[in-house]
């Protein structure tokens, strides 16, 4: 009942400001499609988002689906882990499959899995002793991914370092595409096929102005600053992400 006022309150709003009549705002939320969230307590860590991923966590999550178009049969949970943890997710452009990151108890690292909005096809696509993690779908079928197969620690600080990696659809033919010294994260699919991300480093700096957006290309060649190197405030801008058929980032 919460989620159905929730909706109704945004889309209401959406127009001029003032409430639509009752039979209106029934029809713009049966336009709406369908809306897939994780359900969990919040994420039990501290720090900026690049190395939030590393800390132990809490328990318990779910992945749910709302229909708009049916605000009387609430969210549906299409997978629940009382025992691992859920860190984030991002849809295909199909709208037909899941890729999120999912730790199985709170002492085992994260990693890549997929699974198709009906709740069917669970599937690990990565494994090993590292933290794989905030996937995207490329256009191509690739999945883009951060982690800490770089083995190693930024260079002022104990947290892991991380960088894009790429897989194919099966989880096969993984590549480290991008070689930074220490952290990226947060990676989203522009209009232009490039990859927006978060980078954390130190070229012209100070060391509390942590992490800009960058752009690269999924071949790992053209990284260029985006916006925000020399930003002091907010030392750090992630989870930006392209409005579909503009050129706004949000």
């Amino acid at each position: 009942a919460s989620g159905q006022v929730w909706f109704d309150d945004i889309l209401l709003e959406q127009a001029d400001g003032r409430p639509a009549p009752p039979k209106i705002a029934a029809k713009m939320l049966a336009a709406c499609p369908h809306i897939a969230f994780v359900r969990r307590a919040s994420y039990g860590m501290a720090g900026m988002q690049s190395v939030m991923f590393a800390q132990r966590t809490g328990r318990g999550s779910s992945i749910c689906v709302y229909d708009p178009a049916r605000p009387d049969a609430g969210a549906k949970a299409i997978f629940t882990t009382t025992e691992g943890f859920i860190y984030d997710m991002s849809p295909s452009y199909d709208g037909k499959r899941l890729v999120f990151s999912y730790k199985k108890t709170t002492a085992d690292p994260f990693h890549v899995w997929e699974i198709a909005t009906d709740g069917s096809g669970l599937r690990q696509l990565t494994s090993g002793p590292y933290h794989d993690f905030s996937p995207v779908y490329y256009p191509d079928g690739r999945i883009i991914f951060s982690s800490t197969r770089v083995e190693s620690y930024s260079l002022c600080q104990n947290y892991l370092a991380c960088a894009l990696y790429a897989i194919k659809p099966d989880g096969s033919d993984m590549r480290r595409i991008d070689w930074t010294t220490l952290c990226t994260t947060s990676p989203a699919i522009l209009s232009d096929g490039s990859i927006l991300c978060t980078r954390w480093e130190y070229q012209d700096k100070n060391i509390f102005a942590w992490g800009g957006l960058w752009t690269i290309n999924p071949n790992g060649r053209q990284l260029k600053l985006y916006h925000g190197n020399t930003f002091r405030v907010p030392n750090i801008v992630c989870k930006a992400r392209e409005i579909p058929g503009t050129k706004t980032v949000i």
